[in-house]
């Protein structure tokens, strides 16, 4: 499995995940100039912007070095770009959250407000 398949793997794994725990996704693979959100869902009123990372056991689960400051950067523009585009007002409650699915053990971890423009929580 390549690296594409086992990132699509991940993300369907986390879209089943997010469905139910009752959110309800809005976008998927979003894409500009800036970056890419890999998926953007709604729930209680918050906009959330979520990471997903696909991993096997062998990879390092820290947040910082899965998602460094530069890769941060990028999802809050694309972010700010896809409030733009919708005009959804910036002062509407926003998330930045990541999951991580481990492959060979088969779980998700859902890290809530996992960053902030000031860096990781």
């Amino acid at each position: 499995m390549n690296t594409s398949q086992k990132g699509k793997e991940g993300e369907n794994r986390a879209i089943t995940y997010l469905k139910e725990a009752g959110y309800r996704i809005t976008e998927r693979n979003y894409r500009k100039k800036e970056g890419e959100i890999d998926i953007i869902a709604e729930k209680d009123g918050e906009m959330v912007f979520l990471e997903v990372k696909s991993l096997s056991g062998l990879d390092s689960l820290e947040l910082e070095g899965l998602v460094n400051r530069k890769k941060r950067d990028r999802i809050i523009r694309t972010a700010r770009e896809y409030l733009f585009e919708k005009g959804i007002a910036e002062t509407r409650r926003l998330r930045f959250d990541v999951i991580l699915c481990e492959r060979h053990q088969n779980t998700i971890t859902h890290y809530e407000n996992a960053f902030t423009e000031s860096g990781i929580l």
